[in-house]
Formats: C-alpha cells, structure tokens, sequence
C-alpha cells in the first residue's frame, strides 16, 4: 500500500478528487449489495407497490384533452 498512498501523492488536486469520488463510488456499490431483498420477501414487497384506480388516471386524461385544446399561434 505505500506505493499506492506514493502513487496518489504524485497526481494533481483534481485528480486526487477523481480518485476519491471513484472509491466513494466503490464503496457505495458495496454497501448497497447488502440491501437485497431475501427472495422469501419479494411477495411482502411487490403487494407494497402502488395501484392507480381510474379516478387517478383521469387527471392524465383531463390534462391531454386541455393539452389538445391549445391552438398553436399562426404567424
């Protein structure tokens, strides 16, 4: 390792924070890696997920009809 700290010494400021940003980065991946779900929890997980009825889905319609409605300036 001490020619790895000798190697970082010898880079400029900003490539000092390139390095550090890509072992944030690293180590981010590898703490997400332990959030997994077990596979016995996915139906748990799945049935938590949001449902649109109709009445939320009018809101969309309504927008696109007043969206259409718009007439484009002529010049």
């Amino acid at each position: 390792m001490p020619a790895t700290l000798e190697k970082f010494d010898l880079l400029e400021d900003f490539e000092k924070r390139e390095v550090s940003d890509f072992i944030d980065f690293l180590l981010s991946r590898k703490k997400n890696k332990n959030l997994t779900l077990p596979i016995s929890d996915f139906p748990e997980s799945l049935q938590s997920v949001s449902v649109w009825n109709e009445e939320d889905l009018q809101v969309f319609e309504q927008s696109r009809y007043d969206f259409n409605k718009i007439q484009s300036l002529e010049w």
